[in-house]
């Protein structure tokens, strides 16, 4: 048996991290698994590896690269403009991307 705890937070992108937790199939096991809870890791963002994922995301073409290279082509804006922030900020499930956000202003 395991019990999976996700995270409510995304990075810039649709990287979710999570835990697993695994338990015995025994009485004693079953109990701690109702009343465990996680250990909050603390998880930082990599400056480098999101704007390369950004990059990465404009050569493929792919819906979100797409979003953004027409908003960064409206703005006459290169990704190395953008300022750090927006690649280091944690967003809420259902929200939008910081870098989205910052290009709509």
């Amino acid at each position: 048996m395991r019990k999976i705890y996700l995270h409510k937070r995304f990075d810039s992108f649709n990287h979710l991290h999570y835990q697993i937790k695994y338990f015995a199939l025994d009485e004693l096991d079953i109990k701690t698994f109702w009343h465990f809870t996680p250990i909050k890791k603390r998880y930082s963002i990599n400056i480098n590896s999101q704007k390369k994922y950004l990059r990465k995301q404009l050569a493929q073409k792919t819906k979100l690269g797409l979003r953004i290279g027409e908003l960064l082509y409206q703005k006459g804006l290169a990704i190395d403009d953008l300022p750090d922030e927006v690649f280091t900020t944690w967003r809420n499930p259902g929200e939008l991307d910081s870098i989205t956000k910052f290009l709509q202003k």
